[in-house]
């Protein structure tokens, strides 16, 4: 569970809820027919712009900016390492017991492929690769939804406010109409606006950077396979895959390993 998105839907509803309560009552905000002109609206526009069957995928779409199913580059590169020394030691009784503990469909395919020795390892790195590709594609498709949303949304805002306000100047006739009329108008925009700053727009923006995050460890996943299956050592595997990480992860990582060394050795004389 994303503790981030929660966090932030929350608060920002949150916010806006005080914010009206402390001017005016919840009833001044709800208006049916706004509802209807910004989710209807929305929902065509989307329609037409996408196939039924990828429209209907939004709410799986939404749900993954909710769930964290990638692993980051760190724990991919502890846990190649890990299933590399198993494997040099010929440990490995089966791809299963190696990944039990690991829950990304990508990692055990990849693994599958490099131990069980059923392919070429020239063909190995280019399957990966197009697998890799085509993951992209589909996390680009759900963000592109979710980025339109955000655009159609306060779009038919407007539209629903201009609708009000060509039937508040119908009626100038009566001057105390107009005030409540100016306002049930406006409350289209709100709809449209909360809508697409407090969920689609940032929804869009939390599944990019998750596709980023997925991508690089795929990447990190194929470069330490491709060392694997060209028999380098240890060192030099973990080497090439740590080119990856950025320079705090690094050091986060050595200070990491010299705490378990240290431990180990006191460990060692304790025992002695």
């Amino acid at each position: 569970m994303d503790i981030g998105t929660i966090l932030g839907i929350m608060s920002g509803a949150a916010l806006v809820f005080i914010a009206i309560s402390q001017e005016s009552g919840f009833a001044l905000f709800i208006n049916l027919p706004s509802m209807m002109i910004v989710g209807g609206g929305t929902f065509a526009a989307t329609l037409i712009s996408y196939p039924l069957r990828e429209v209907f995928g939004v709410f799986t779409i939404i749900s993954q900016t909710f769930f964290i199913k990638s692993m980051r580059p760190e724990v991919v590169i502890h846990e190649f390492m890990r299933i590399v020394r198993m494997a040099r030691k010929k440990e490995i009784l089966s791809v299963g017991l190696a990944t039990k503990n690991i829950r990304n469909d990508f990692f055990i395919k990849a693994i599958k492929l490099a131990i069980g020795k059923n392919m070429p390892p020239s063909n190995i790195s280019k399957v990966l690769k197009s697998s890799v590709a085509l993951m992209h594609q589909r996390h680009s498709n759900g963000q592109a939804i979710l980025s339109d949303l955000g655009i159609y949304a306060p779009a038919f805002g407007m539209i629903g406010t201009v609708i009000g306000l060509i039937q508040m100047l119908a009626n100038l006739d009566d001057p105390t109409s107009i005030g409540p009329k100016m306002a049930l108008a406006l409350v289209t925009t709100f709809y449209g606006t909360c809508l697409a700053n407090l969920l689609f727009i940032p929804m869009s923006v939390k599944l990019a950077r998750r596709s980023e995050m997925e991508t690089l460890s795929c990447r990190i996943l194929i470069e330490g396979i491709d060392a694997f299956l060209e028999k380098d050592s240890f060192e030099v595997i973990e080497m090439k895959m740590n080119t990856f990480l950025s320079e705090k992860i690094l050091k986060e990582l050595n200070t990491k390993k010299e705490a378990a060394k240290k431990e180990a050795l006191r460990a060692s004389l304790d025992q002695t």
